[in-house]
Parts: structure tokens; C-alpha cells; sequence
């Protein structure tokens, strides 16, 4: 497994762009499902265990417009809605856009990518096997990823907001 800091802006389109199509090319101006469909690569999906205070649901496609608010301006993933409720309620636009923004302000990075990535001596065996082999290291490999995430969320992060606060919900994740 490897990991790297995913920087805020426009640090997120490397991933729309490239590892969302399975380290491919996605061609500017296409879809990202569509490009998904045709590299053959699943979608991504969120999970984690804050997903319900964000509204979100563990499974649930990521999209294009959910990546550009969290990982390009740390906002909600679904800002817009918020910001139209928000609206529709009486606030003034700068208030409603306050209310998705996430983190602080002066934080330089949106995310962590984790790289969870078999030995090549896994990866040989899978791509020489057909059918029921395969499954097996896929579903191990999956089950890998649900261990390590759920480790990583109840074991080592604490997120903390506001002066003198108390430890909140471990943060967003997403696998593709």
C-alpha cells in the first residue's frame, strides 16, 4: 500500500483524468462514466463511516461534480443542494456557501490517496488464472481494503473541529 496527500484545486483532475479510467487517458470532454464504461473499470464508490452525517451512502457512485467540491475546493459533495436549501430558507448567498465549506481554510491539501496494490506475484497469478481464481483474489483483495480502511478509521484518525473541541466522526473515504 502506498499513500500521498492529494493536494486542493486542481490536484483532483489527475485522478478524473487518469486513475478513475484505470491509469489510462480520459479524453477531455468525455463523460467519466461513459470513459469508466468503456476502460472497463468500475466506478468509485464512497465508504467510510461518516458518510451518513454528510449525507452520503457506503456504495453510492462517486461523481465528477462530488470530487470537483471535496477534493478541488473542500466543500460538501453536494454543495449545490445545500446552498439551494440554504437559500430557499433565507440565508444570503456568502452564508449558504459557507455552510459546505469543510475543513479549514488554510489547510494545503483536500485528501489522502491510498494505493492498495497486490504483489506482483499475486497480480501474474491472477492475469494467467480464469474464473473462480480470479474471484478469490478479488475478493480477498477487497477484503483487504475494507480491513485497512476500517483499522485506519477506528484506530488512527481523530478529527477534531473548533477551540477546545472533542473528537468528531473519522473523515470521507473513496476507493475506485
Amino acid at each position: 500500500m502506498t499513500f500521498k496527500q492529494v493536494s486542493k484545486g486542481a490536484a483532483y483532475r489527475y485522478y478524473l483524468r487518469q486513475v478513475a479510467v484505470g491509469d489510462g487517458r480520459r479524453p477531455r470532454g468525455k463523460n467519466l462514466d461513459q470513459a469508466q464504461e468503456e476502460a472497463g473499470v468500475p466506478p468509485g464508490v464512497w465508504m467510510g463511516k461518516a458518510l451518513p452525517a454528510v449525507g452520503l451512502t457506503a456504495g453510492s457512485r462517486v461523481t465528477h461534480r462530488q470530487m470537483a467540491n471535496l477534493f478541488g475546493t473542500g466543500r460538501h459533495p453536494a454543495s449545490e443542494h445545500i446552498i439551494e436549501d440554504r437559500l430557499a430558507a433565507g440565508d444570503i448567498p456568502a452564508k449558504a456557501e459557507r455552510a459546505t465549506r469543510l475543513g479549514y481554510r488554510i489547510q494545503k491539501w483536500s485528501g489522502i490517496d491510498f494505493v492498495f496494490r497486490p504483489p506482483g506475484s499475486v497480480q501474474t497469478l491472477w492475469a494467467l488464472s480464469t474464473g473462480t481464481v480470479r474471484e478469490v483474489i478479488e475478493a480477498a483483495h477487497t477484503r483487504v481494503i475494507d480491513e485497512v480502511v476500517d483499522q485506519i478509521e477506528t484506530g488512527l484518525l481523530i478529527v477534531r473541529r473548533g477551540r477546545d473541541s472533542t473528537p468528531e466522526a473519522p473523515p470521507l473515504t473513496w476507493t475506485a
